[in-house]
C-alpha cells in the first residue's frame, strides 16, 4: 500500500501492527513516512520520536524528522538534529547541507568548521557537492561574497560533470510539445464540461512561487497542494494504458472527461473537502495543453521574475538529484531559460486570457494590489489574511519555506543583478539562445 501510493491506507495497515506487535522494527518510521507524504507533519514528528527511541542511531529517521521540523517552521530544532545527523553519519554530505541550511550562520562556530573541512579537505565529487552548497550558503550569510560565489562554482561543476544534458534535446521537445498543441488543434478539440477548477502555478524555480501559493491558500476556500506530481502520474498511467497525450486534442469528449475525474479525484484523497486547490509543480509549464484540454475551468498562474535575480538564486541552490539538469552551469541556465520563455509566449499567444502572468517584484512591492488581481483572475473572494503570510502556521513544503514564514519583503530584489559580472556567462548563454530563436521564427 505504501509503495503504491496509498498512504492513508498504510497508515492504518502499521497503526494495526503496531497495536499487536510487541517488536515493532521500524513500523513507527514507516508510518511516519506515510504521515509526512500526506503532509501530516506533526503525526510524522511523533512517530519519527518514537522510533527514534528504539533505534537513537537511525540515519534515515533523524533525516525525515529534520525535514518534518523545517517545513512546520522550528528551524532551531531542525538545526540541532541535521547536526546531530552530521555527527552519526560524518561523511553525510547532505546532512551538512541541510544543517546550513536551517539556520542563519552568524559566526565561523564549530559546526561551520567542520562542514569548511568536510567540503575543504577532499575533492568535490557529485556525492559531496551538496556540502559545497550548505558551505556557500553560510559564507553568503557571513558576508564573505567571493569565497561563496568560488565554492559554488565548484559545487555546481561536480554536480554537472555527473550526468548527460543536452539544451538542444530540450529545444526539440518544446517544438514539438507547439506543434501537438497549436492554435488549430485546441480550436478543432470539442468542449468538455468538467467542475474541478484547480489553481495552477508554474513557472522557473525559485520565481516566488511559494508565496504566491500561501497568499492564495490564505483565502477562503482554497487549500495549498504545493507540488504535486499528479498530473504527469495520471498522464504517464493513461499512456501505460495505451493512451497518447501528444494525441489528446483529437481523443474523444470522454476520455478528457475521464483523466480530469482521475486527476481530481487523486488530489481529493489527498485533500478531503478542499473546495479549491493549488498545484504548485512549476514543471506543469509544459503541460499547459493538457490543463487547458482536460480542466477548462483551471487557473492558470504564470510566474515571472527578474532573470538576473532568478538565475543566481537557481544558481546558489542545490536540488534534488537531478530534477533540473539545467541548473548546474550558468550558460546552460541562461539558455534554458530562453527555451522556457519562448514556450511560455506560445501559450499566452494561444489564449492571453487564460493565463495570469505574476510578476514577482510586482506581488513584493505591492502585495494587496497584486493579491487583489490574482483572487478576481481565479474568482476567489480576495480577503486581508493572504497579506500575513508570517502569522500563518503549518507546514511548508518547499525550499523557500523559511521565506514565506517572514512578513513580505523586497530582499531577494536585486540580489542577482548586483553579481551582473560573475554571472556574464548566464546572460551570455540566454542571449545566444534568444538570438537563436529569434532566428527560428522569422
Amino acid at each position: 500500500m505504501h509503495a503504491a501510493g496509498r498512504l492513508q491506507d498504510a497508515i492504518q495497515g502499521y497503526s494495526a501492527l503496531l497495536e499487536r506487535l510487541s517488536d515493532t522494527g521500524f513500523l513507527h518510521f514507516f508510518r511516519g513516512q506515510a504521515a509526512y507524504g500526506l503532509g501530516r507533519l506533526e503525526e510524522a514528528e511523533a512517530d519519527f520520536r518514537a522510533q527514534l527511541a528504539l533505534t537513537p542511531e537511525h540515519p534515515q529517521t533523524l533525516e525525515y524528522l529534520g525535514d518534518a521540523q523545517r517545513n512546520l517552521g522550528r528551524v532551531e530544532d531542525a538545526f540541532e538534529t541535521y547536526e546531530a545527523l552530521s555527527r552519526l553519519a560524518p561523511e553525510n554530505a547532505d546532512a551538512f547541507f541541510r544543517a546550513a541550511l536551517a539556520r542563519k550562520t552568524v559566526s565561523e562556530d564549530a559546526f561551520f568548521k567542520r562542514l569548511e573541512r568536510f567540503v575543504d579537505e577532499t575533492p568535490l565529487t557529485a556525492e559531496r557537492a551538496s556540502a559545497g552548497f550548505g558551505l556557500a550558503k553560510a559564507l553568503g550569510d557571513l558576508g564573505r561574497e567571493d569565497q561563496q560565489m568560488e565554492v559554488l562554482h565548484r559545487a555546481n561543476a561536480a554536480l554537472r560533470q555527473s550526468y548527460a544534458f543536452d539544451l538542444q534535446q530540450v529545444e526539440q521537445q518544446f517544438d514539438l510539445i507547439k506543434s501537438v498543441f497549436s492554435a488549430e488543434a485546441l480550436a478543432k478539440a470539442a468542449p468538455i464540461e468538467v467542475e474541478a477548477a484547480p489553481i495552477f502555478i508554474v513557472g522557473m524555480p525559485r520565481s516566488g512561487s511559494t508565496l504566491t501559493e500561501s497568499i492564495l491558500a490564505a483565502m477562503p476556500g482554497v487549500t495549498a497542494g504545493s507540488e504535486l506530481t499528479t498530473l504527469s502520474e495520471t498522464l504517464g498511467a493513461y499512456e501505460q494504458a495505451g493512451g497518447r497525450a501528444d494525441a489528446l486534442p483529437g481523443a474523444v469528449p470522454q476520455n478528457r472527461v475521464s483523466l480530469a475525474q482521475i486527476y481530481t479525484n487523486a488530489v481529493r484523497q489527498r485533500f478531503p473537502g478542499a473546495e479549491r486547490f493549488t498545484d504548485k509543480m512549476l514543471g506543469n509549464f509544459a503541460l499547459i495543453g493538457v490543463i487547458r484540454l482536460i480542466l477548462p475551468r483551471a487557473s492558470l498562474i504564470q510566474m515571472r521574475r527578474n532573470g538576473l535575480d532568478m538565475g543566481w538564486s537557481i544558481y546558489a541552490n542545490h536540488f534534488l538529484g537531478t530534477l533540473h539538469p539545467y541548473a548546474y552551469d550558468l550558460a546552460e541556465l541562461g539558455g534554458y531559460i530562453a527555451l522556457y520563455e519562448d514556450l511560455m509566449a506560445h501559450w499566452r499567444d494561444l489564449a492571453p486570457q487564460a493565463l495570469h502572468v505574476q510578476s514577482y517584484e510586482a506581488l513584493v512591492g505591492d502585495a494587496e494590489g497584486e493579491s487583489r488581481r490574482m483572487a478576481e483572475f481565479c474568482g476567489l473572494d480576495w480577503s486581508r489574511d493572504c497579506l500575513d503570510v508570517n502569522k500563518r502556521r503549518g507546514a511548508q513544503w518547499t525550499r523557500s519555506s523559511d521565506q514565506v514564514r517572514n512578513p513580505i519583503h523586497m530582499a531577494g530584489v536585486g540580489r542577482g543583478q548586483a553579481r551582473a559580472e560573475a554571472l556574464s556567462a548566464f546572460t551570455d548563454g540566454y542571449e545566444a539562445w534568444r538570438e537563436r530563436l529569434a532566428k527560428k521564427a522569422r
